[in-house]
């Protein structure tokens, strides 16, 4: 008996998302394939068919947000038919997300808090944060989206944080900067 199955190469990321379905059906080569259809398992469904023996990788594009349900049809010579499992697929927006921080001046090796600004109804969807300073001085994933660092690298930085909603990325740059005062040398001769 035949198998539909196949395999993607996303499963989620931002609107318009787009996903290409490869088949990697098991067949047998008395009983070869002669039509196919991929369903992209929206509401209402797009279906693409076609005529074996070769099944060749169909893209979709979900440009809503929401989660997606595609898969395989195959039927063969014989008459067989199977159809896949689903694999999911979610598409979302980016969320909209904004920060400030505090102190904008620090002495090296002092903290700044990051202060998240975000709506709470865009903040609970969010599955994780990152936050970066310029030329990598400082970079990190986040569960806490209130975070606070000290600063080693003296000189001034500017501050990106990202949020990641099902693999959808958002990022935000400080509209400020933060200074990092370098260490009170003295010496004596």
């Amino acid at each position: 008996r035949p198998t539909a199955s196949f395999y993607k190469n996303r499963k989620d990321g931002c609107v318009p998302l787009s996903v290409t379905l490869s088949s990697n059906s098991y067949t047998f080569a008395h009983d070869p394939v002669t039509s196919y259809t991929w369903c992209n398992g929206a509401t209402p469904p797009v279906f693409i068919t076609g005529l074996g023996p070769a099944i060749p990788s169909q893209t979709f594009v979900y440009n809503a947000a929401g989660t997606y349900s595609p898969y395989l049809i195959i039927q063969t010579a014989a008459g067989c038919a199977d159809i896949s499992f689903t694999e999911q697929v979610t598409a979302a927006v980016p969320p909209v997300i904004s920060f400030t921080f505090t102190p904008n001046e620090v002495c090296h090796d002092e903290p700044v808090q990051i202060i998240n600004t975000t709506a709470p109804s865009v903040s609970s969807t969010v599955n994780h944060w990152h936050v970066e300073s310029d030329e990598g001085y400082f970079s990190g994933c986040i569960n806490d989206p209130n975070p606070s660092w000290a600063f080693t690298h003296v000189g001034v930085h500017s501050l990106t944080m990202s949020a990641y909603v099902d693999g959808c990325r958002s990022s935000v740059t400080s509209v400020g900067q933060v200074t990092v005062n370098g260490p009170i040398v003295s010496g004596r001769y």
